[in-house]
């Protein structure tokens, strides 16, 4: 793949770009510093091709980074639910003097600039931002829901914190439009006894360049529950990753891509077990229509301070098309012998042709029985989110047509 192709514009992701969203969002010193360093990792950093580890399977082959220019377009952002100050565009939460200290510490700390050559645009030119920040001992009564129109570039950078024994219910964030290139960076901090639902739900047009970095990090006796839904965009790149730090933290992680035409997900996880008796499950269904493909790379790790640990991942692929296309590749790094559980396991294989046959002799066509075992494939999952009111909008929203 030709360097050519995806170079950076030299007119438009430059560090005079970067200066000016900084000029123009009136952003305070730390931020100043922040953006500059990142853009400086950029260039030092190279553009993953199908050598790289971990982007063996996911081509960037027609990416024009050329076509970005960080200072056009625009992103609406809506908040709806119950928010009471808990949910703030950054720059709100920038100028309250009880939150600005709190968004410091934690802003580019989880998820860092170096992580990888989009990683680090996205620090640069990032063009919109959610701080939720729920203070000790709250619980939220409802869930929040962050609808993100864009239309140009989208690099939205969302930063949770969840202070000791704080609770929040679900914090959907629904990203839609036209963007060419979105990038999204989402940093979660659980403290202590702290427990949270985190919702990405991907309905990108066909031709957005998708790329999303989730990393958390959990205190003692946290929970943590997030599910990934990609349905749009031409690729869509997620990196998800949970760093179970305090003893007895735990993580479910959940995905579902329903895609078609050429599109391509990729799934790129990290199970990270540092504390005691901490525990994490992986779960991820993809079905896939026409040409569409997808891969999943997942590790677990046990790390030597983590004993009496459990975990496990599991990922399925339902292939609706002879010319869909879905890889897995399961790891597990265990460095003591102090496990309870970790295992893996992955399936690739077409959809249940006596189910099928089933549903049509009952009246259905061929396409609504293949619809129904999707939804079936895909509920399965949804329903481990356990948030009946936040599974019900989901469902709607995903069933639009896009």
């Amino acid at each position: 793949m030709g360097s050519e192709i995806l170079s950076p514009n030299r007119l438009a992701l430059t560090r005079e770009s970067v200066q000016e969203l900084s000029r123009r969002r009136q952003e305070p010193d730390w931020l100043l510093a922040l953006r500059p360093k990142a853009f400086a990792a950029s260039e030092g950093l190279p553009m993953p091709d199908q050598r790289t580890e971990g982007w063996r399977r996911t081509s960037l082959r027609g990416l024009e980074l050329s076509q970005v220019d960080p200072l056009s377009g625009s992103v609406k952002i809506a908040i709806r639910g119950d928010s009471r100050g808990v949910a703030l565009p950054l720059e709100e939460a920038l100028d309250n003097p009880q939150l600005a200290p709190k968004v410091e510490r934690y802003f580019g700390q989880i998820a860092v600039p170096e992580s990888d050559k989009f990683a680090a645009l996205h620090y640069a030119f990032f063009n919109a931002a959610v701080a939720v920040i729920v203070p000790r001992g709250t619980a939220v009564d409802e869930p929040i829901w962050i609808d993100y129109t864009a239309e140009g570039p989208a690099l939205v950078h969302t930063l949770l914190i969840l202070e000791d024994e704080a609770d929040l219910p679900a914090l959907v964030e629904d990203y839609s439009g036209g963007a060419y290139l979105a990038s999204g960076g989402v940093e979660q901090v659980l403290g202590g006894n702290a427990h949270a639902r985190y919702v990405h739900l991907q309905r990108w047009e066909p031709d957005v360049w998708s790329f999303s970095w989730q990393r958390a990090r959990l205190g003692q006796d946290a929970s943590l529950r997030t599910l990934n839904a990609a349905m749009g965009a031409r690729l869509a790149r997620n990196t998800v990753q949970v760093v179970l730090e305090g003893r007895g933290s735990q993580a479910d992680l959940l995905g579902v891509a329903g895609i078609g035409d050429r599109q391509h997900a990729d799934f790129e996880t990290l199970q990270d077990h540092h504390g005691d008796a901490t525990r994490s499950d992986l779960v991820i269904h993809d079905a896939l229509r026409d040409r569409a493909s997808a891969n999943f790379t997942g590790l677990i790790r046990i790390n030597k301070s983590a004993r009496q640990t459990e975990s496990s991942q599991e990922q399925k692929n339902i292939l609706l098309s002879d010319r869909a296309k879905a890889d897995s590749d399961p790891k597990l790094e265990i460095l003591n012998n102090d496990v309870i559980r970790c295992t893996h396991g992955a399936a690739v294989g077409p959809v249940d042709q006596e189910m099928v046959f089933y549903l049509e002799s009952r009246g259905l066509d061929r396409a609504t029985a293949e619809q129904l075992i999707v939804e079936g494939f895909f509920q399965s999952t949804l329903r481990k989110l356990d948030c009946p009111a936040v599974e019900a909008a989901l469902w709607d929203t995903i069933n639009q047509p896009r």
